[in-house]
């Protein structure tokens, strides 16, 4: 497998690449949304971009707020398409686990998936679409 292009995340105004694929959850409990390669730096079939919303108060929500999806026959897809009424985003409610999202110079190249090692690796946990807690890895 070719090293894969991240997903984007905005996280407290700061972009940030994911090594992380919030959306796969829910492709894998559903059949009908199906994605196709259009290269192997893409290997999942779309690329998104996720967002915090919500404050410190009242909890921060991971949302994804924009994908460009690909389909057979060069057919691309939306997040419209994929969740009608819902295109300024949707609160990853399916998504609990890690997310890992990479900092700073890359320290060692890895051509396969997200294997790549960066100076540091921002790890944020979330509880079905809410954000619980952060920690900050130096790979030194």
């Amino acid at each position: 497998m070719t090293a894969q292009i991240p997903e984007v995340l905005i996280y407290n105004g700061k972009k940030l690449m994911m090594c992380t694929e919030p959306l796969d959850l829910l492709i894998k409990q559903t059949s009908s949304i199906q994605f196709e390669s259009p290269n192997t730096a893409c290997g999942r079939g779309y690329l998104g971009t996720w967002k915090t919303k919500g404050s410190k108060e009242n909890a921060y929500g991971l949302y994804l707020i924009e994908l460009v999806g690909y389909k057979k026959g060069d057919a691309s897809c939306m997040l419209r398409d994929i969740f009608p009424g819902c295109a300024h985003g949707v609160l990853a409610h399916w998504c609990s686990g890690e997310l890992r999202c990479h900092e700073g110079e890359q320290l060692k190249y890895v051509h396969m998936g997200y294997g790549s090692t960066y100076e540091r690796d921002l790890i944020l946990e979330i509880k079905k679409g809410i954000f619980i807690k952060e920690s900050l890895v130096e790979n030194s």
